[in-house]
């Protein structure tokens, strides 16, 4: 529903929609896409890695990614079609994402819609020529080329958009609102319920983000200003945030991407744990119930090695999950020594002795920095005894007696 930007360009959806600054760092990896936030509907199941992405955008439960050559990938929720781009579209110039349903703003200024079309919001009108997209719960809307709001899809909840929404630059999209900024700097809400007045700091705006029903801006000195329903403190800015080049929103999230390239994600996380090592992001998008960005990562160990017992001479196996930019290399370590030959992921030990007893873990590392997994302690025990097997007579009672 929101604008993750940093330019006066377009870069607009539901929940949000990317931008693109330049973080700055001596070290620049080869960047993929990250992905945060529930896995279910395919949101897992990320495009192959790209150096050209111009933009991301996250709607209910999918994605958008539009490259610097003008194409669009989607991946996500495919019931109403919103994953599914058309493969006529041409050059595209910007995306968006509705709850369930995508748009797109093609070279000439023409939009596209496609998806979930419950309450028209896929029906673009016919003479609509637009500067800029957005893409709301069951609703789009778009700056036309005179600077006008154009919406259109479930808005009956909505008065009719007042006449001061003219010489429009930007927009970004909440679940039943839209804010907007003039090109003299005024920003304005239309709709959302309960309605959302604009802060008198809210100035000097650079970029603007819209959640559910919250919003964002960044002014130009750096601070980040919010206002809307605050249900799980997604309008609660972190005191410490400092150098601040973006922001985006999504349901009750709110984050922003830092000169560094690091991310701060605040309010309704709970579900949304963003991974360790994040940096060097250059597009940010807050969907539904997910979030993916486009940068680098540090490595990470999301799930950490077992301890355990064993009886010497069985097998063990330590495994361990991680993430992270590639190349990874691993080394595994006993007692701290690393281990010759141990330099893969999942560490199998085929026969342990009583001195293979003690503390194991792995040592990730690619070219941004280094983690280390937990300990996990293996206890050997003598093998239990073998019983042999029993052999003699067998008598069985109660059986009859031939006379």
């Amino acid at each position: 529903m929101t604008a993750l930007a940093t330019s006066p360009t377009f870069r607009l959806a539901l929940l949000l929609v990317a931008g693109c600054h330049s973080p700055t760092s001596t070290a620049q990896p080869a960047k993929h896409l990250i992905s945060w936030g529930s896995t279910n509907y395919g949101l897992g199941s990320l495009p192959a890695p790209t150096t050209d992405v111009a933009q991301l955008a996250a709607g209910g439960s999918h994605a958008l990614l539009l490259t610097a050559q003008g194409t669009v990938l989607a991946w996500g929720e495919t019931m109403s079609g919103q994953s599914e781009v058309p493969a006529d579209l041409g050059l595209v110039r910007a995306v968006a994402a509705g709850g369930n349903h995508s748009l797109a703003l093609l070279e000439g200024g023409a939009v596209r819609a496609w998806g979930d079309n419950t309450y028209g919001q896929c029906t673009v009108p016919a003479d609509l020529r637009a500067t800029a997209i957005a893409g709301g719960g069951a609703f789009s809307a778009a700056i036309r080329t005179d600077g006008t709001l154009e919406v259109w899809g479930y808005t009956a909840a909505n008065p009719p958009v007042p006449s001061e929404f003219t010489n429009l630059i930007r927009i970004a999209a909440g679940e039943m609102h839209v804010i907007a900024q003039r090109q003299d700097g005024q920003i304005l809400v239309w709709g959302g319920h309960p309605p959302m007045p604009v802060p008198e700091a809210a100035t000097n705006v650079t970029a603007l983000a819209a959640g559910s029903v919250h919003n964002l801006v960044l002014r130009a000195d750096g601070v980040v200003i919010t206002w809307g329903v605050d249900s799980h403190g997604q309008v609660q800015v972190p005191p410490d945030l400092t150098e601040v080049v973006a922001v985006a929103a999504g349901g009750y999230r709110s984050a922003v991407v830092r000169q560094d390239g690091s991310v701060a994600e605040w309010g309704d996380t709970q579900w949304f744990p963003m991974p360790g090592g994040v940096t060097q992001v250059s597009h940010l998008a807050l969907g539904g119930i997910h979030t993916v960005a486009f940068g680098a990562q540090k490595p990470w160990v999301t799930v950490q090695p077992l301890s355990q017992p064993a009886f010497s001479g069985h097998p063990v196996t330590f495994e361990v999950t991680v993430s992270g930019t590639p190349p990874l290399s691993f080394q595994w370590q006993y007692e701290a020594t690393d281990l010759p030959g141990a330099t893969e992921a999942v560490l199998t030990l085929p026969a342990v002795e009583l001195t293979d007893s003690g503390a194991y873990r792995l040592v990730v590392r690619n070219e941004l920095g280094t983690a280390t997994s937990a300990d996990a302690v293996l206890t050997v025990s003598d093998a239990p005894p073998t019983i042999p097997a029993q052999s003699g007579t067998v008598t069985t009672f109660g059986a009859a007696t031939p006379c």
